[in-house]
């Protein structure tokens, strides 16, 4: 099926590691530019090789997405490297601490809120003029399950990924009259660098609870992302995708 992307340009934050990037690499299988932003210089730099390798159209960035002006200045970079902005995929995030939230500092949960919620938030509102103008365009955000259902022991982290959902479906009615569609993802446990404190006796232990006996790969969340963005799915907004091997059934 072709998903007629070629030429279209992505943003990508989180682009160098993890779920963003195995979604800048299907981005290039489908011959869509890709500006990779992420805090990892090393990991920029390593990110954008490959994709190049692949003949790839893309660029790289550090970008802080709590920083407003810097996610302002990430904009513009795409804009005059490759004349525009088609897509926007909020991928940058954090996990949350296991720690009791009555004795969590605040400095540690706060950097949660920052990143998951308040930059996706900074990074909706620098693309939305240029989408509105367009009269197109797609945002994609990553939410999670922990964010569908809640969570014990996550539970800020589990309120940065309620807030992206809800901010979702506010985008999605707010950006619809231009033509623009707001979707979330929300994965279940899935194999990234986040999530590489998990042990093959914790690993076992979780698989109980997954209708299909795995855990998720970062490609099966990119695919949906990428399919999402394409002209496939023009009619599907504000809606946020559990991706989880049946782990929310009940």
């Amino acid at each position: 099926m072709d998903l007629y992307l070629k030429n279209k340009v992505a943003i990508v934050t989180g682009g160098a590691s993890g779920i963003g990037e195995k979604t800048a690499e299907y981005f290039v299988q489908e011959g869509v530019k890709v500006l990779v932003a992420d805090v990892n210089r090393e990991r920029i730099e390593k990110t954008v090789n490959f994709l190049e390798g692949m003949a790839g159209d893309v660029t790289g960035v550090y970008g802080d997405v709590t920083n407003e002006k810097m996610v302002a200045q990430m904009v513009e970079k795409a804009v005059s490297h490759f004349g525009t902005v088609d897509f926007l995929v909020n991928s940058a995030g954090v996990g949350g601490g296991m720690s009791p939230l009555e004795n969590a500092p605040q400095a540690e949960w706060q950097r949660i809120l920052d990143i998951n919620l308040i930059g996706t938030i900074n990074c909706c509102k620098a693309v939305m003029p240029i989408l509105r103008q367009k009269n197109s365009g797609r945002i994609m955000n990553i939410a999670s399950e922990a964010g569908v259902s809640g969570e014990k022991g996550l539970e800020v982290y589990a309120a940065s990924k309620g807030g992206v959902i809800s901010l979702t479906k506010s985008l999605a009615k707010s950006l619809g009259r231009h033509n623009v569609t707001v979707n979330a993802v929300a994965p279940a446990f899935v194999h990234s660098p986040m999530t590489a404190f998990l042990t093959p006796e914790l690993e076992k232990k979780w698989l109980q609870m997954y209708a299909i006996k795995r855990l998720g790969e970062v490609g099966d969340v990119a695919s949906m992302i990428v399919f999402l963005c394409s002209d496939r799915c023009s009619w599907i907004t504000g809606q946020t995708i559990s991706i989880n091997g049946g782990f929310s059934m009940k």
